[in-house]
C-alpha cells in the first residue's frame, strides 16, 4: 500500500474521543473522517464509497445518547457495504455487543478510554 492513503471513519459523541483518536489514526499514516453520531457516520461512509475512496474501517462508539449508536450503525454499514470492517469501541467492556463483537458484525473492540499502543494493536488487526 505504499503510496496509497488509507482512509478510517471515527464515530463518537465525545468531541475529545474524536481528537484524540483522529490524532492516533494520523501518527500511523491514515486520513481520519470525525462524525458524530450513526446517521452522520452512514451518509460519510456511502459517500466514500461513491467516490471510489472507501473507508478501510469504521471506529463505531457502541453508545450514542439520542442517536444511533455503533451496533445499529455497524449492521446498516453492512448492507452498504458486506466487507465493512469495524471495531466497536465502548467504555463498558462488559456489555454483551463489546464483549460477543464478532457475533454483531465487528471485526474487532477497543475499550475506552484507549492509549496509543491499544489502538495499534487494533489497527493491526483488523487491517490483517
Amino acid at each position: 500500500m505504499v503510496g496509497e492513503q488509507r482512509f478510517v471513519l471515527l464515530m463518537d459523541d465525545d468531541e475529545q474521543i474524536c481528537t484524540i483518536g483522529a490524532l492516533f489514526l494520523k501518527n500511523f499514516g491514515y486520513g481520519v473522517e470525525c462524525t458524530s453520531d450513526g446517521e452522520h457516520a452512514l451518509v460519510a461512509y456511502s459517500r466514500a464509497l461513491a467516490k471510489g475512496v472507501p473507508f478501510c474501517m469504521a471506529f463505531l462508539d457502541l453508545n450514542i445518547p439520542g442517536g444511533m449508536g455503533g451496533k445499529e450503525t455497524m449492521g446498516k454499514l453492512l448492507e452498504i457495504d458486506p466487507s465493512a470492517r469495524g471495531v466497536v469501541t465502548s467504555g463498558d467492556s462488559t456489555d454483551p455487543v463489546f464483549v460477543e463483537y464478532r457475533a454483531h458484525g465487528f471485526s474487532g473492540a477497543l475499550s475506552k478510554p484507549f492509549n496509543l499502543a491499544d489502538f495499534q494493536q487494533v489497527l493491526e488487526s483488523v487491517s490483517a
